[in-house]
């Protein structure tokens, strides 16, 4: 740093503190007993700096702390508690909070570093990766299908018992692929969960 550089920054921090921290003479520059005050306290601050710096970059190449998940709780009877098991096995210095729950986080807000959800993401201000396709199919009991017919057509459902899970509150929307092009149909549910747990169960019973 040049000379002229360091005058700069000497004045505006004595400015700043309304003290003189060099005595000055055509010979000699000294620091005052402000100066020396400064000084001392400084060489802690700028090592604390240094230390945080140096952590810092250690956890761009080395996951540790703390990750907040979210996730669906039908997720939780899937092979995800295993996955995040072999990431903390792998990663020993991160600690978990994993919440599941079915209603739809705001990942700000809430402190969530990954949310990992089912279907369409609307929120463009989210950096979004596929980690898996699935693919749903419609079921019934081979006694629901006895009694109410196997429809040939999937907007002949329009007329069956539909047993929805809706995790968003919005209206029962369920898409098909009808020779490659997506059909949406908009079905009335007999039974609306906010978790699909109990479904197969109903089905099961013969209720849709």
């Amino acid at each position: 740093m040049s000379p002229a550089n360091v005058s700069k920054y000497v004045a505006q921090l004595e400015a700043r503190f309304g003290v003189r921290l060099f005595h000055r003479t055509t010979r000699k520059v000294s620091l005052t007993d402000a100066g020396q005050l400064l000084y001392d306290r400084s060489g802690p601050v700028l090592e604390l700096v240094q230390m945080t710096a140096s952590e810092l970059q250690e956890r761009a190449t080395r996951p540790s702390g703390r990750l907040t998940v979210t996730a669906p709780h039908a997720l939780a009877h899937t092979g995800l508690s295993t996955l995040l098991g072999q990431y903390l096995t792998l990663y020993p210095e991160v600690s978990l909070n994993l919440r599941l729950t079915s209603r739809t986080l705001d990942l700000v807000e809430e402190g969530v570093d990954l949310a990992i959800r089912v279907g369409p993401i609307p929120d463009q201000n989210v950096i979004v990766r596929r980690l898996a396709q699935l693919e749903r199919v419609v079921v019934a009991s081979p006694a629901y299908w006895h009694t109410h017919g196997v429809p040939q057509n999937p907007r002949e459902l329009a007329a069956h018992r539909i047993l929805n899970a809706n995790h968003g509150g919005e209206p029962t929307r369920w898409q098909f692929n009808e020779r490659g092009k997506t059909l949406e149909l908009a079905l009335q549910p007999y039974v609306d969960v906010n978790d699909v747990a109990p479904l197969p169960a109903l089905a099961a019973m013969d209720l849709g």
